[in-house]
């Protein structure tokens, strides 16, 4: 803002006696001798301003004491949100400027001046009013109590809560400013509790000395408040207050406090709301001063970094309203999370979180402005787990102890009888699930077995690609994050958790790439009332946040041996098959391979064209597709004739459960021994 210069004269001489009038009407020059004064007078200047013409700027350093001759001038500060408070209107004969004079070197201004029309006013410079107020110690003190009361008025008006307080509390409030140099002890640890102290001016160090949590040290700055808990509490002080800088403070003793505590619930919010927001993770210098946010009083840190970065933090006075953003940060991209009431946003710029915003409760809001104020690069993972369900960090489900409650659904295991045989010597999962038959089927529960066994090794993973291979019916390739792949072979599984609506999800699904490759593929099929695959689907483009537990499960060479297969499978039970060709063709296997697979219409063959360009250029593998529609099902004539055409092979059975019933059945009657019958079988998971 600029302002007109202000035009200087020097005052017409000792005896030009208006100069002398409004001197002695102050009533601060009394008791100066005549010699004195006029000596005062001849270095007074005469000081023009127009209209709204600044004197001087709150925090300029006091030079000169003013008189109004003519005119008005506005006193005023500012408030968190830089509008202005008028604290005082002054007309002729009052001085102004006087209390930041008093000592050799010249404090701050507390307030700014402005003329009020045109004004005309008496300057006398610092050093000339300390030389007349020198020989008179009861002006300068009623001076100082004066400005002790200005102190106080400007601090109320600045903070909505306290401008209701009336003329005794703010009379007891000036007689308690109290000024602390640096190093000077404010109270120590252990000491009674007496009162509260809000800081004005100045920076204040508090020392926690705890035998159970160790040391904790914080430094505090204007507009925050301590020794309020000891008080409220009538206990004594749990740790050590020193001034580091000159500080002045605002006293209010407990018995005050409190009545103001009780009396007034905004009071009684403000305290709530500056110890939740203490609770940020502090960095830096901190300062805490009120404002506003879309209207409504809220509590704001400014945290002032080392690296010259400034985060302001907002908490809303009596509401679960949070916001954070960094000062001058670059321009980022906002994720947004909702549900029904609550709502987060946070904003991405060179890889870290500069801001956010939080309406309802959040459970991670410490992490998340910890990840702010650190600049801890955000992990592409976390971004996509936040876009899903609003969280940073995950909480792991927590598992039931009850020894009865089921671990296993497909073999209805227990987790009783699944800690019998890991305190008996089991130490991994394929022991636990040989002995008991746990994950043995769909393989599921094998990570709870894992956890079990005090091992959590879940791998944050993204869909790098999604490729429709029949209708319902999609492939997705899951890269991790970090590192690569877990080594695996043809026919095992992984198991894909996320969280949806606040709760972790998992589902099984056969590996269908060639271990070689840098991405784990999995092939979905949606399921009418599939709760995961109908998540899956729609969430596939929009980066959703999925994990996978390591590959596990008897690979299918372990199954079947080095003998001839052949692969009855239908829908999408091909799976397997599809691994089992891809890892011949890759390899060079010359292991023969017979893949038989039904499907209801040519449109609902998974993987056709692949398997058939796989036997197009293997001898070894051969393939045949049956369309139910019109070929009917699968009956025990057409497995005779496969029997008959691979009389020493291993049959391998995957499919919907009646196809499967029926098949490995039509197998067995054909004269197949069961040894040579394996299978896996397809289920649909509706439910959680």
């Amino acid at each position: 803002m600029r302002f007109g210069k202000k035009r200087e004269t020097a005052a017409d001489g000792p005896n030009d006696i208006p100069e002398e009038q409004l001197l002695k009407h102050t009533g601060l020059f009394s008791g100066v001798d005549a010699s004195r004064l006029r000596d005062m007078i001849e270095r007074v200047h005469r000081v023009s301003c127009g209209d709204g013409e600044r004197v001087f700027d709150e925090g300029d350093t006091g030079d000169a004491f003013y008189v109004i001759d003519r005119g008005a001038v506005r006193i005023s500060t500012l408030d968190a949100n830089m509008r202005e408070i008028v604290l005082a209107r002054l007309e002729p004969g009052a001085y102004f400027g006087e209390q930041a004079l008093f000592d050799e070197i010249p404090s701050p201004r507390g307030a700014s001046a402005t003329s009020i029309g045109d004004t005309e006013l008496l300057r006398l410079d610092q050093a000339d009013f300390r030389e007349a107020l020198s020989s008179n110690g009861k002006v300068a003190q009623a001076l100082r109590e004066r400005g002790a009361k200005q102190f106080v008025d400007k601090w109320t008006q600045q903070r909505p809560m306290f401008t209701s307080l009336d003329e005794k509390v703010r009379e007891s409030l000036s007689r308690n400013v109290r000024e602390f140099a640096p190093g000077e002890v404010i109270f120590s640890q252990g000491d009674a509790a007496e009162g509260v102290y809000l800081i004005a001016v100045g920076e204040v160090h508090i020392a926690i000395a705890d035998e159970g949590a160790g040391a904790r040290e914080a430094i505090l700055v204007a507009g925050q408040m301590f020794g309020e808990l000891g008080s409220l509490r009538s206990a004594r002080r749990s740790g050590t207050a020193t001034a580091v800088t000159p500080t002045r403070t605002l006293f209010f003793d407990k018995k005050q406090f409190r009545k103001l505590y009780d009396s007034r619930p905004e009071l009684a919010d403000w305290v709530k709301d500056a110890q939740s927001i203490y609770e940020i993770p502090k960095r830096g210098t901190v300062s805490i001063v009120e404002g506003e946010y879309l209207g409504v009083p809220c509590l704001t840190s400014v945290f002032q970094h080392d690296d010259g970065r400034t985060v302001r933090a907002s908490k809303v006075r009596g509401d679960e309203i949070f916001l954070l953003a960094e000062t001058g940060a670059p321009d980022g991209r906002v994720v947004h999370w909702e549900k029904e009431l609550q709502h987060r946003d946070i904003t991405i710029a060179d890889g870290r979180i500069t801001a956010l915003v939080c309406h309802g409760y959040w459970p991670d809001l410490g992490h998340a402005c910890a990840m702010a104020l650190d600049a801890t690069p955000l992990d592409a993972w976390r971004e996509a787990l936040f876009r899903d369900s609003g969280r940073l960090d995950l909480v792991e489900p927590e598992e039931s102890k009850d020894p009865n409650a089921l671990l296993c659904s497909c073999t209805r295991i227990t987790r009783g009888r699944v800690r019998d045989v890991i305190d008996g010597g089991c130490t991994d999962v394929d022991a636990v699930s040989t002995t008991t038959g746990a994950g043995s089927v769909c393989g599921g529960c094998r990570p709870k077995i894992r956890t079990m066994l005090g091992n959590t090794s879940w791998e944050p993973v993204r869909i790098t690609e999604a490729i429709d291979r029949a209708p319902g019916v999609r492939s997705y390739r899951l890269a991790p994050y970090c590192g690569t792949v877990e080594p695996y072979e043809p026919g095992q599984h992984v198991v894909v958790q996320s969280l949806i609506d606040e709760r972790f999800i998992s589902r099984t699904y056969t590996l269908t790439s060639h271990p070689t490759n840098s991405s784990y593929e999995i092939t979905v099929k949606r399921e009418p009332h599939g709760y995961f695959s109908g998540w899956l689907f729609e969430r596939a483009g929009q980066d959703p946040f999925l994990r996978v537990a390591p590959p596990s499960g008897t690979t299918v060479h372990t199954l079947l041996g080095d003998s001839a297969i052949v692969c009855l499978v239908a829908g999408i039970g091909v799976t397997p098959a599809v691994a089992l060709a891809r890892h011949l063709d890759q390899d060079g296997s010359t292991l023969r391979l017979h893949v038989h697979c039904s499907a209801r219409t040519r449109d609902d063959l998974v993987f056709a064209d692949e398997l058939q360009a796989i036997a197009d250029r293997r001898p070894n593998v051969t393939v045949e597709f049956r369309l139910t529609s019109g070929q009917g099902r699968l009956g025990r004539v057409e497995i005779e004739r496969l029997v008959s055409a691979h009389p020493a092979a291993t049959f391998f059975v995957c499919g919907p459960r009646p196809y499967h019933a029926d098949v490995t059945a039509a197998l067995v009657a054909a004269g197949i021994a069961e040894d040579r019958v394996r299978s896996e079988e397809f289920s649909h998971a509706a439910a959680p």
